[in-house]
């Protein structure tokens, strides 16, 4: 006897159910292919290093590689020992050497130059990046340009800060530098270490003469 069409029907429909059953099994058995790792955002750094000015090689300093330091009236202790800044003892020679750590500069890559008076540092003269040695602050730019400044001698007087060229993008590197030593607790601890005892013991340190 033939199959009648209703039969035949429902084995069709049997056999589609077993097919796809087939390809489901098989699909689930099949393993999963993981999603692509993104690319590491480090490698985005050095794009953003060299569009950072304060980023150690992109840094504007009179030459490549060193920083270049002008010292005057080094024959003030305990802010300079021995009138030799090179030996970082003392307050001011010391903080020369914690910015320049923080800039990215090894002791070594530090140049000082002694400066006389009538020196021109930032022109015709012994070019120097910045100047340190009792340099008065001052809000007013004009040829020159002062950074933060790091300590307050005393109440009424100007407090000290370093002394760059005007325009000088280095200035906006060296305040940031500061802050971070600031923030620290270095620039306290440079205080602690030379200034205890000393005419500048009640000095403000740090935050406490920040002015800008």
């Amino acid at each position: 006897m033939l199959p009648s069409r209703r039969t035949a029907t429902v084995g069709a429909s049997v056999l589609t159910m077993l097919a796809l059953t087939s390809c489901s099994g098989s699909s689930t058995d099949a393993p999963v292919a993981e999603a692509p790792t993104p690319a590491a955002s480090a490698s985005l750094l050095p794009e953003e290093a060299a569009l950072d000015e304060c980023s150690n090689p992109n840094l504007t300093v009179v030459n490549p590689g060193q920083l270049t330091v002008g010292a005057q009236e080094v024959d003030v202790e305990p802010l300079v020992m021995a009138g030799t800044p090179s030996t970082g003892e003392g307050f001011e020679a010391g903080l020369a050497y914690a910015l320049a750590a923080t800039l990215g500069f090894g002791a070594a890559d530090v140049a000082w130059v002694l400066l006389e008076p009538g020196d021109d540092p930032f022109g015709v003269g012994p070019r120097v990046d910045f100047v340190i040695g009792q340099v008065p602050y001052s809000a007013e730019p004009g040829a020159t340009v002062t950074s933060d400044p790091y300590l307050l001698p005393a109440p009424g007087q100007a407090p000290y800060a370093l002394l760059f060229a005007s325009g000088n993008p280095l200035v906006t590197c060296v305040n940031g530098a500061l802050a971070d030593l600031d923030a620290s607790g270095e620039i306290a601890l440079l205080a602690d270490t030379w200034l205890a005892g000393s005419a500048f013991a009640d000095a403000l340190v740090g935050s406490a003469a920040r002015v800008s």
